[in-house]
């Protein structure tokens, strides 16, 4: 494409270095807020366990006490690590220059550092088709599970315990967005790791943000990164009113 007039703009994923902040706050709200209840429900009567139990006959208070003390210690831990272990995101703002005209068009792109076209997704300028094809066939549980589908996980594992090898993945496309921000070798290892990021990542960001994240980074052949730029380079334009060759095409090339 050729340059011309228009607005030069960048396509920005990763949030504000004061989102850390935040989260930071939000961590000792919750534990705030579950201190409170553990105290309510734990500490103060266990109003809502039968009279044996909070007696002391079934278990005695004092073990009440210590184990509210270990599940909010357990969670202090666990949201410390969140934010100590975080994924890595810079390759988030890592995205191509794109020069629109007035009304959104895209007259010309520049490719990031390293020569790959990578522009960022957005879920208004990609068809609806594609995208509902692209979970049914990727990801059916994408918008109820939390970043791991544990039945297809497990089918997965047994799966790979008979076989021997890898024979289906089982990763969610928030597994698989995981691995385009942090490459590993396939096994078992990396699919625990996988998840893990994967849990993370649901607590950052909306399904419709980790739908455009992994559309952003999910690779399309050679130097094409993403699916705008796979439109672009294969078709001449944006992924907004697709083929349904075109759409099983683009389903099947980061395959």
């Amino acid at each position: 494409m050729s340059g011309g007039q228009g607005r030069v703009s960048k396509e920005h994923t990763l949030p504000r270095p004061a989102a850390l902040l935040e989260h930071c706050k939000r961590i000792f709200a919750r534990a705030r807020s579950f201190l409170s209840q553990a105290s309510a429900h734990f500490l103060t009567g266990l109003i809502a366990l039968p009279d044996f139990v909070r007696s002391g006959a079934w278990w005695p208070t004092e073990w009440w006490r210590r184990a509210a003390v270990l599940v909010v210690a357990a969670v202090l831990v666990l949201e410390a690590a969140d934010v100590i272990l975080a994924p890595p995101l810079k390759k988030l703002n890592d995205v191509s220059y794109v020069v629109e005209d007035q009304r959104g068009v895209a007259l010309r792109v520049f490719p990031v550092a390293d020569g790959r076209w990578r522009i960022r997704a957005d879920l208004k300028r990609i068809d609806p088709k594609f995208i509902e094809a692209l979970l049914a066939y990727e990801d059916k549980n994408f918008r109820s599970h939390g970043g791991v589908d544990v039945p297809a996980l497990g089918r997965a594992t047994t799966s790979f315990i008979s076989a021997g090898r890898i024979v289906s993945g089982g990763s969610t496309i928030t597994m698989q967005l995981a691995r385009l921000l942090e490459p590993r070798p396939r096994n078992i290892g990396s699919k625990l790791i996988e998840s893990i990021r994967a849990a993370q990542l649901e607590k950052r960001f909306s399904k419709d943000e980790i739908l455009e994240l992994y559309l952003t980074l999910a690779p399309y052949g050679g130097n094409l990164e993403g699916v705008r730029a796979a439109s672009w380079a294969y078709f001449g334009r944006e992924p907004d009113n697709l083929s349904p060759d075109q759409v099983a095409m683009l389903i099947a090339l980061p395959q």
